[in-house]
C-alpha cells in the first residue's frame, strides 16, 4: 500500500511539474530567457509612453483604508516582466510598504491597458524584467 501511495504521489508530482513547465514555457513564445533591465540596450516601456502609465496608475490605484488610517507612505518597487511580443506577463513586488498596499499595487499594474515596447538587446526584442519605482505620498489635509 505504501509503495502504491508513493507511486501515485510521484506521478502527481511529475504531472504537476510538467504542467507548470508548460505554463511557464507558454508565457514566452520566442525565448524563455528573461534579461534584466541592466542587460538590455533599451528597456521596455508602455507603447503610449511612461506618462500614460502614470496616468493609468493614478486613475486606478486607490489607497487601502487601513494604510490611510495609519499614514503608510513611501516607495514601492515593482518588478514588471515584458515578453518579446510586448505583453505584460508578470508583476511582482521587489520592495513593498505594507501587505494591503502591495496587493493594490499588484492589481493596479496587472490592469494596465495597452501594449508594451519590449526590451531590446543586440537589435533583438527580448523578454525583459525591469523595476518600476512608485512613490506613494499622502497629502496633508
Amino acid at each position: 500500500m505504501k509503495s502504491l501511495s508513493l507511486f501515485l504521489l510521484a506521478i502527481l508530482l511529475i504531472t504537476t511539474n510538467s504542467e507548470v513547465k508548460s505554463a511557464i514555457k507558454n508565457s514566452f513564445t520566442v525565448s524563455d530567457t528573461v534579461y534584466f533591465e541592466t542587460d538590455v540596450d533599451k528597456k521596455p516601456e508602455l507603447a503610449k509612453g511612461t506618462q500614460d502609465l502614470y496616468k493609468q496608475v493614478a486613475k486606478t490605484f486607490r489607497y487601502p483604508a487601513e494604510a490611510l488610517k495609519y499614514g503608510v507612505q513611501g516607495k514601492v518597487l515593482i518588478h514588471l516582466t515584458i515578453s518579446s511580443e510586448g505583453k505584460l506577463v508578470e508583476v511582482s513586488i521587489k520592495k513593498g510598504l505594507n501587505p494591503a498596499i502591495d496587493q493594490k499595487v499588484m492589481r493596479t499594474f496587472k490592469a494596465i491597458k495597452g501594449d508594451w515596447l519590449p526590451g531590446v538587446k543586440n537589435n533583438q526584442k527580448d523578454n525583459t524584467r525591469f523595476t518600476f519605482p512608485l512613490s506613494l505620498n499622502l497629502q496633508p489635509s
